[in-house]
């Protein structure tokens, strides 16, 4: 009988050991969890990042920055801002080098609304030259004038082309200076073009001047164009549609697509003279023999026509610097030729 209730005693302490047990494992447990560091396999130790990380990163997300040894200056700058993802934080890192100035808010956003249309090294080569919004609503609305067509890399070089497929949308170019007073405009008209014009201008005016020896100012040479902007550019569009209807292009270029908006190119004409007669005037042949000399060609020539959409237009000029332009000369080629890399 006392072998029994021994054996009932024992199960019985038994029992209490062993909950007791389960007890303090439980308590242990629960005591580690408390004190767990989720961090603790991250090899960065900077104590400001990692109370961020734990402040605006779940598990998942740790993980993940753990997994990859995602350091902190790849992201803690963008941490606290809307719309943040810690799995594009290598586009926000990229962008900040091309975007360096910008507020890490606005990094945050342009990657967002933006990298499902493009990638941050060209989204950050793209805002080199242009406002985010101009990026931004090409990436969205794309060209309303003509389907498919990219904007342009470089649209400050001398070079830079435009055409029916090429655009610079509604950029507005810095460095625009008034070439009214400093040469003679047609109707005494405010004429802006890109600074590095000017003084080629102003040299050549002075030498058409000497060269012709007819009396009068610049030899009878005006500016009739220079700079358009993009809401100029519409206008004359719309203009020109009414005019001519679907065969506006041959005559005015699309917004956008029009090169007057680069700053680069002017219209010269003489007082009283069309343009389609311009050919015909003494200060046109002065150009076409000697414009090269001051970084100039002529553009919307007859072998231009192909790559521009545009008739001739033998009043029209483009800035190329005078490096390209004496090779242009040299070689009989039209800066379309040349720009599309043909002939």
């Amino acid at each position: 009988m006392s072998m029994i209730v021994d054996e009932k005693k024992r199960h019985f302490w038994t029992n209490v050991f062993v909950g007791a047990l389960v007890i303090f494992s439980m308590a242990c447990f629960g005591l580690m969890n408390t004190n767990y560091d989720a961090l603790s396999r991250y090899p960065y130790t900077d104590r400001n990042s990692r109370e961020l990380i734990k402040q605006y990163l779940n598990k998942q997300e740790i993980d993940y920055i753990i997994e990859y040894s995602i350091a902190p200056n790849m992201f803690v700058a963008y941490i606290r801002e809307d719309g943040f993802s810690i799995y594009h934080a290598a586009e926000y890192k990229t962008l900040s080098r091309y975007q360096w100035q910008e507020k890490a808010s606005d990094i945050v956003r342009m990657i967002e609304e933006t990298r499902e249309l493009i990638d941050a090294d060209t989204l950050g080569q793209y805002l080199q030259y242009y406002s985010y919004e101009t990026v931004y609503n090409h990436l969205i609305q794309g060209d309303l004038y003509s389907e498919g067509s990219e904007l342009i890399m470089g649209p400050d070089s001398f070079e830079a082309w435009l055409d029916e497929t090429h655009t610079v949308s509604d950029r507005e170019p810095d460095h625009l200076v008034q070439m009214k007073g400093v040469v003679p405009t047609l109707d005494d008209r405010p004429v802006m073009v890109n600074e590095a014009l000017a003084e080629p201008i102003r040299i050549m005016c002075a030498d058409i001047e000497y060269d012709l020896g007819n009396g009068l100012s610049c030899g009878g040479l005006k500016l009739s164009g220079g700079y358009v902007s993009y809401e100029e550019s519409r206008q004359n569009y719309k203009d020109a549609l009414q005019k001519y209807g679907q065969n506006t292009t041959e005559y005015v270029p699309y917004p956008g697509h029009d090169e007057h908006q680069l700053g680069y190119a002017v219209d010269f004409a003489v007082e009283g003279i069309l343009d389609e007669n311009f050919e015909l005037t003494e200060q046109y042949f002065w150009l076409l023999w000697n414009s090269w000399h001051y970084g100039f060609t002529m553009d919307r020539t007859e072998k231009d026509a192909a790559y521009t959409g545009m008739k001739p237009q033998l009043w029209h000029y483009r800035y190329v610097g005078e490096e390209t332009a004496r090779y242009l000369h040299d070689n009989e080629r039209s800066l379309g030729s040349y720009v599309n890399r043909s002939e």
